[in-house]
Parts: C-alpha cells; sequence; structure tokens
C-alpha cells in the first residue's frame, strides 16, 4: 500500500510523505483510533522502524522546529495534458505529480464525506440556506364541489 517502505516509490507515498507522516504520529497529540489503527504492527511498525524514514523524518523535526519548513509544492493540472494518450491525471508528462482541483459536482463532494466521514463546515451550507417556502395546508372548507371532504393538490 501507500505506506508500505518497500514498495517500488511509484506504488508508495514519497519518503518525504512518510517522513512527515511518521512526524505526526510521533508526535504527543493523540490520533483518532480509525486514521491510523495500530500502530505497533504492520506497515505503522515498518514505517516507524524504517532507518531511511527516521533520517528524513529527523530533517524535518529540525526543520520546523527552525521554522524552515517548506512546504511541497505541486504543478498545477493542465487540461490540455488530459488529451495525450496514456494519460494519467496524477503525473505530468514529465513526471512530477500533478494536483487537480474539484470537479464541482454534489456526487463528488458526497464520496468525500462518505470516505473520511467528517465533512466540514463548508460543507455544511444547507443551514444557512433560508428554509423552502411552506406549502399551504388544505383547510376543512375547501371551495370543491366534489362532496369528498378531502382535497388533493
Amino acid at each position: 500500500g501507500a505506506l508500505d517502505v518497500d514498495a517500488k516509490p511509484e506504488r508508495r507515498l514519497s519518503d518525504r510523505a512518510l517522513a512527515r507522516i511518521l512526524h505526526d504520529i510521533k508526535s504527543t497529540r493523540t490520533p483518532r483510533q480509525h486514521w491510523v489503527g495500530d500502530l505497533t504492527t504492520g506497515e505503522w511498525l515498518n514505517l516507524q522502524n524504517c532507518d531511511r524514514i527516521q533520517k528524513e523524518e529527523a530533517k524535518i523535526s529540525k526543520a520546523l522546529r527552525d521554522n524552515k519548513y517548506e512546504l511541497p509544492t505541486v504543478a498545477l493540472f493542465d487540461p490540455k495534458e488530459a488529451n495525450a494518450s496514456g494519460f494519467t491525471p496524477i503525473v505530468s508528462d514529465h513526471g512530477s505529480y500533478t494536483a487537480i482541483g474539484k470537479s464541482g459536482t454534489a456526487d463528488d463532494e458526497e464520496e468525500e464525506e462518505e470516505e473520511d466521514g467528517s465533512g466540514s463546515e463548508e460543507d455544511d451550507s444547507e443551514e444557512d440556506k433560508p428554509p423552502p417556502p411552506k406549502k399551504p395546508k388544505p383547510s376543512g372548507s375547501s371551495s370543491d364541489s366534489s362532496g369528498g371532504g378531502t382535497t388533493t393538490l
């Protein structure tokens, strides 16, 4: 998987990303259990025991302490690249990683909320919308002369 430190580089997260994850799980802030699972087994344990990732994490920790940590950057998505044969939206023609903006469809947003279960305050914009207008309730004194005593809408 993406956290497997022994996987080929193209099949896992970068060493820098893995080191940042290691830094986060080593922090004093306790992560939610469903985010990381059991840190004492499997890929989590391998991540913590990998010398290569530990060295990179030490560099990141020092940069963070010294306020010199540079956030990773990613090339913007170029829609023209999508027409190339063998196109993958994750890697550009020259092999650098790209970032794709949201498609903006409601289905995408719902899937994201289902996957992480968190949602966000921005996604909760329905609370800010005024309620829909109320439909008039049928009254007993209808001008309907059918005599059935019911009103159909």
